[in-house]
């Protein structure tokens, strides 16, 4: 990926702030942008895709950041949106510092 575009930087931006706002919607939004979608993916595997990251996102709590990523992007698949490997290993990475960073300030 080496430097992002001015709109993969905001992808990814996104991404992460409805993650950590917990916004499931804007989630699926960014992630159709960054994603390729199949002939199958429709209306219908929008909503059952913004759905399961819901529940996936209460469920959560104070679990690894990084797990919830890929159960995100595999999700993703299964719904019919082919996430390039770039942004899942970027986003990943962030989510890995981010978790980092929030167990060091709690010691």
């Amino acid at each position: 990926m080496g430097t992002l575009t001015p709109k993969e930087q905001k992808l990814i931006t996104e991404f992460v702030f409805a993650s950590q706002m917990g916004q499931a919607k804007v989630m699926v939004s960014t992630l159709e942008q960054m994603g390729l979608k199949s002939a199958s993916y429709n209306t219908q595997s929008s909503i059952n895709l913004e759905n399961s990251i819901r529940s996936m996102l209460k469920e959560a709590g104070e679990k690894d950041i990084s797990r919830q990523v890929a159960e995100i992007f595999r999700l993703c698949g299964e719904s019919g949106l082919t996430i390039d490997l770039a942004y899942l290993q970027l986003v990943k990475g962030l989510a890995t510092l981010e978790g980092t960073i929030n167990s060091l300030s709690r010691e």
